[in-house]
């Protein structure tokens, strides 16, 4: 080229044409040569090219046609279901994508349930040689929400999703959430993304907003929130699920250090032992109380009926005691039988109580349920019996006690996920959701407890400890 010539850019990716073009304009001289060869590597195929593919959606739900149409481009064998999430016929499809949002706060609990519904279909039919095994949960909702409940699904169904993982083998389940950003362009990257994956594979857990990078999910608000101002002598404290286990032994913690007034709110009533139907009655007569007990409620005994109607009472007359320990150490306490998970009941029972009570200083809930079952053994009922006490408690419990602060007791299955425990990981991760966009609002994803609470239950310790689980202290 003439020196006068500005110098040319690096590398680029404008056609042959133009680029020859732009040389001759700057002054650079062509002439022919001889003929090179050129080797071009193929575009890789995307992974999506022939594969068939179920799009579950209903609705006004913003992903549906933009995928639909990203998903057609790629060359998937495309169905669409907006039938009910948990009646869409998945036999056939090799990937899932189940598309959830925007949707009010309220509506979380039902639409968790279809996604739920959604998993047991997909994972539950190996006898199908092509039964799905990849599922991807999308969630969308507008970039300012005023009301809107997605980001706390996104939270529980990051704990569905990574339990899944764990618990089927070869599995693939992830759940992405986009805030705001164009449909049309967040749609084709999406694709674009999960096209460029390994075979089967699937990103982690991850949010975005607008056209952002994707994240990976946040961690629980910071504990200065809540340390900054210590519970004060005589502080008002709302307690649920704390007649026993973990939740007592913190609430007794607590009321070694400073005079406190209790309001204690748990599913199972306070038996004085001197009282109980069980007081002076040898073990075989136990079991036969047990036995008359649930002839006359329509069971038909088995040991693990009889044991289970003996443990109860037994757990009732362990509530009577502990909340005399209380008394004990200086506590004002007052006790409430009450279901939080049961809403009806929950307002029933508690507005006297917090009358009496005054302004709430400290909400500690840490109210739950659990059932380490395989999903095959898990249904609708089985995801209420868990998330209700956990997650649908909350935003009550908050309406109705309005406390100055809360900690919540989670669970690392919810951070991590768990085998057999797809529905109790959602719950937590749901409330660890609700703790990182509420003020003054903190949820500890404990481990498992070594002496209280539901590890001590069953064979627990001893499958986790071999597996490197170390157990807390009480």
């Amino acid at each position: 080229p003439p020196a006068a010539s500005p110098p040319v850019a690096g590398p680029s990716t404008l056609p042959v044409g133009e680029l020859l073009a732009q040389a001759e304009a700057q002054g650079f001289t062509l002439r022919p040569v001889q003929s090179l060869r050129v080797a071009v590597a193929p575009a890789p195929a995307s992974s999506w090219r022939g594969r068939p593919v179920a799009l579950l959606a209903g609705g006004d739900n913003p992903w549906q046609a933009p995928l639909a149409e990203a998903l057609t481009r790629a060359g998937a064998h495309l169905q669409v279901v907006t039938k009910p999430l948990s009646e869409a016929p998945l036999d056939r499809a090799e990937w899932v994508l189940c598309c959830l949002g925007p949707l009010p706060g309220p509506a979380v609990s039902e639409c968790l349930a279809a996604a739920f519904a959604v998993a047991q279909r997909c994972f539950l039919t190996a006898a199908a040689p092509t039964a799905p095994r990849r599922l991807l949960y999308l969630c969308t909702s507008p970039a300012a929400p005023a009301d809107d409940g997605t980001a706390l699904l996104f939270g529980a169904l990051d704990g569905l999703a990574k339990s899944l993982t764990q618990e089927f083998a070869g599995a693939r389940a992830a759940v992405l959430y986009q805030q705001g950003g164009d449909p049309a362009a967040v749609a084709e990257h999406l694709v674009q993304v999960l096209g460029q994956q390994a075979e089967g594979e699937l990103p982690a857990t991850l949010q975005r907003q607008a056209q952002q990078p994707w994240q990976t999910l946040g961690t629980a608000s910071p504990l200065a929130a809540l340390s900054s101002q210590p519970l004060a002598a005589h502080s008002r404290v709302v307690v649920t699920g704390g007649g026993r286990g973990v939740t007592f032994e913190l609430v007794r913690h607590l009321a070694r250090q400073r005079p406190l007034r209790l309001l204690v709110v748990g599913r199972t009533a306070a038996v004085d032992p001197a009282d109980s139907p069980l007081c002076g009655l040898s073990p075989e007569a136990q079991k036969e109380w047990a036995r008359l007990q649930l002839r006359q409620a329509g069971v038909s005994p088995s040991p693990h009926s009889v044991r289970q109607q003996i443990e109860r009472l037994r757990g009732a007359e362990q509530v009577h005691a502990n909340l005399q320990s209380l008394w004990q150490l200086g506590a004002e306490v007052e006790f409430v039988a009450c279901d939080v998970g049961n809403a009806a009941a929950a307002q029933a029972a508690l507005p006297a109580a917090l009358g009496r009570l005054g302004v709430v200083d400290l909400l500690l809930h840490g109210a739950g349920s659990e059932e380490s079952r395989p999903l095959a053994q898990k249904d609708s009922a089985a995801l209420r019996r868990t998330f209700a006490p956990k997650g649908a408690a909350l935003p009550l419990l908050w309406a109705l006690c309005q406390p100055r602060r809360t900690v919540v007791l989670g669970s690392i299955a919810g951070h991590y996920g768990n085998a057999h425990q797809v529905d109790y990981a959602a719950a937590n991760a749901y409330v660890g959701a609700l703790a990182r966009q509420t003020p003054a609002t903190l949820c500890i994803d404990f481990t498992a407890w070594g002496e209280v609470g539901m590890a001590t239950r069953g064979s627990t310790a001893q499958v986790l400890t071999p597996a490197g689980v170390a157990l807390l202290p009480t």
